[in-house]
Order: C-alpha cells, then sequence, then structure tokens
C-alpha cells in the first residue's frame, strides 16, 4: 500500500478511504497506464507556485493544449476522436462542497497525491423538480501522483481533496469541447435544467443534500 494512502486512512478513521485500483472503483471509472504524464506533471509543479501561478479550475491552459501527442492520443483513445479541451484544477481542500456531473466522461491527470468524493447520478432522488443526495453514498477514492483516471458521465464528482497542505492538490482537467464555459442560451428552468449552471455542467449544491458532510484531514497539518 501507498505510505501516503496509508497514512491518510488511519488519520481519518471515520472515512472509508478506498484505492482506485479497489474493486469499488469500478462502477465510477476506469484507470489508463498508457499514457505519459511528465510533461503536465512538470508543468503544473512548476506553475503552482509562481506569482501567475495555476489556481482554482481553468477550463483550457494554453501550454496544456499545446501538449499535442497527448492531447491526440486522449482525443482519439477515449473520446473516439471528438474534440476536447485541456485544463487544470490545482488548490487546497479539505472537506465536501458540492456535486456536479458532464454529460461525457471526464479524464484527470494527477500532478499530486488527492482524494475524490464520488457519488452516482442513479443515486440523485428527483420529485416533481426538486432534487436531493444522501451523503451517505458518497465514496471516497485516494488517487495517486501519475495516475490518469476517466470518470464516468455517470459519476457525480467536484473539487479534489487535498492529502498534504504543503502541496495542495494539482491536476490536469480534460473534458468535451466547450465544457464549463458560460452558458450562452437560455432554457427554461424545468426539472433537469434547473441543475444545469454552466455548458455541459450540472450542479447539486448544498441544498440538494442530506446527512454529514466528510472533512478529511491531510497527513501533514
Amino acid at each position: 500500500m501507498n505510505i501516503a494512502f496509508k497514512k491518510l486512512r488511519e488519520l481519518n478513521p471515520h472515512v472509508n478511504i478506498h484505492s482506485t485500483s479497489s474493486s469499488e472503483f469500478h462502477r465510477f471509472g476506469r484507470i489508463h497506464r498508457q499514457f505519459d504524464t511528465r510533461d503536465v506533471i512538470n508543468f503544473l509543479t512548476a506553475n503552482s507556485h509562481t506569482p501567475e501561478k495555476i489556481s482554482g479550475y481553468i477550463t483550457s491552459v494554453p501550454e496544456l493544449e499545446d501538449l499535442t501527442k497527448l492531447k491526440k492520443d486522449i482525443s482519439q483513445q477515449l473520446y473516439g476522436g471528438m474534440p476536447i479541451q485541456i485544463g487544470a484544477c490545482c488548490g487546497h481542500n479539505t472537506c465536501f462542497k458540492a456535486f456536479e456531473y458532464h454529460k461525457g466522461n471526464e479524464v484527470i491527470l494527477a500532478a499530486t497525491d488527492f482524494v475524490t468524493l464520488l457519488g452516482s447520478y442513479e443515486d440523485i432522488i428527483e420529485i416533481n423538480g426538486t432534487f436531493s443526495y444522501d451523503l451517505r453514498n458518497i465514496n471516497a477514492f485516494f488517487v495517486e501522483s501519475g495516475s490518469v483516471i476517466e470518470l464516468f458521465q455517470s459519476t457525480l464528482h467536484y473539487e479534489p481533496i487535498h492529502v498534504r497542505e504543503s502541496d495542495g492538490y494539482l491536476t490536469c482537467i480534460i473534458l468535451p469541447y466547450g465544457t464549463n464555459t458560460p452558458l450562452d442560451f437560455s432554457i427554461s428552468p424545468t426539472r433537469e435544467n434547473n441543475l444545469l449552471k454552466l455548458r455541459n455542467t450540472w450542479l447539486l449544491t448544498s441544498t440538494a443534500f442530506t446527512g454529514e458532510s466528510i472533512e478529511i484531514t491531510p497527513i501533514d497539518t
């Protein structure tokens, strides 16, 4: 077992944190080992601590988009040749905040260890246009630095949780082109449309959740 993973589990006995190589992950996504992530890791590591640092979520990062072989390989192998965007999500976070989902899978390249909290679309309850989700259905997974994971479109997800306070989390986010950009159309606010906040992004916020939230203690506090 990864040493950081082992220590994180010891510090957080209140959360059942799984490995992405476990059978529990199979219904949420898959791991890919065929991609070279070194350039992504080097870029995010070098640029997350500069005055113009990569911080928060950025839909498309030019320097990552310019990794043409990686972009071509992922577009062809995982999206069947469809156009994609390569962005980044970097920062610090220790707790569950929300859930989102997309119509199309999301690929995440890990430049640091992080924890992802996942749920299933099928566990969303909708009654007369009101949505709810029981937080007892959340599953926590440790993602090791250098990993490439693909989350199914039926997987609820949101901001990563850092494993080390000193590092924060550094991730490269790949999605169908145009995802998470501002809506440029109006739509009737009924049923699922009430959750549509950005292009191809449906969001569940705190008003939808029942049960206790999750907070994780990093290994170097």
